[in-house]
């Protein structure tokens, strides 16, 4: 299950048509982080060294510092770890593999 810290990021994700943001507390316990050679910006996304891959080794989440790739544009879906460093990062993206990690508190719906 993937999350966010930036309300704004996730909204991205609901569509045009409303959908919905549910906030909720994750226990975040030794969290793997992915960094920029993990996902170079010379391969395409499916090629990434997690792409659809489970947890690594003993780690129970991978954190993802992430901004979008440079020259696409905004609009674009193509966000990767900076380059430049994770202090350049804009949002971040959680891949948690265990769900008794995440409790669900508040549901906002979009009209």
């Amino acid at each position: 299950m993937y999350f966010t810290s930036s309300a704004k990021y996730a909204t991205r994700y609901c569509g045009e048509n409303g959908g919905c943001l549910i906030t909720c507390y994750i226990a975040l316990l030794n969290p793997f982080p992915v960094v920029s050679p993990d996902a170079p910006p010379s391969l395409s996304p499916t090629q990434f060294r997690f792409y659809g891959k489970g947890n690594y080794k003993n780690y129970q989440c991978h954190y993802v510092p992430v901004s979008p790739v440079r020259g696409i544009g905004v609009d674009t879906w193509d966000y990767r770890p900076p380059t430049t460093g994770t202090d350049d990062a804009i949002y971040d993206e959680l891949a948690v593999f265990q769900e008794t990690s995440i409790l669900p508190q508040v549901v906002v719906r979009f009209k």
